[in-house]
């Protein structure tokens, strides 16, 4: 999935790590200890959810358009 949308979105311009409240203040969706990574690229804006793992590590889980 991820190298499909890679090359469908074109080189990476810029990013930024937000935390849940950050991304959505006044929306409360995400539990406490995910993270937001905005992600801007030559054709495209989306927003990959971080969920941490019990090991420590975050893995991306969800994709928002």
């Amino acid at each position: 999935m991820y190298s499909g949308l890679v090359v469908e979105s074109g080189p990476l311009k810029s990013y930024k790590l937000l935390t849940p409240n950050e991304y959505a203040p006044d929306k409360g969706v995400l539990p406490e200890g995910n993270l937001m990574l905005e992600v801007y690229t030559a054709k495209a804006a989306l927003t990959l959810v971080l969920t941490r793992t019990p090991s420590g590590d975050y893995r991306a889980t969800q994709l928002v358009r």
